[in-house]
């Protein structure tokens, strides 16, 4: 009657879901209290990411986010494609 490997994998990937839901859900209310609100984002169409935001360290920090999103896809990729030819 004892959980198999799948069932505890399984059990252990709901609670890290629960876990990162419940440090949104702090980190949300936390900044509520805060008057004053930083605002910035990425979207990445493509390789192509587009960077906004109030404030140029949050503009650079995303555009190194961005950098670093598309390295890892491309380090990602590159061995399949390269193992085929």
């Amino acid at each position: 009657m004892g959980m198999t490997l799948v069932q505890i994998g399984l059990a252990l990937l709901m609670v890290g879901f629960v876990l990162v839901i419940c440090g949104i859900i702090i980190t949300v209310i936390q900044n509520l209290r805060w008057a004053r609100r930083r605002i910035g984002g990425a979207i990445l169409i493509g390789p192509f990411p587009i960077v906004f935001g109030d404030k140029d360290l949050i503009k650079y920090s995303f555009i190194l986010l961005a950098i670093m999103i598309v390295l890892t896809l491309v380090l990602l990729l590159l061995p399949p494609i390269l193992a085929s030819l």
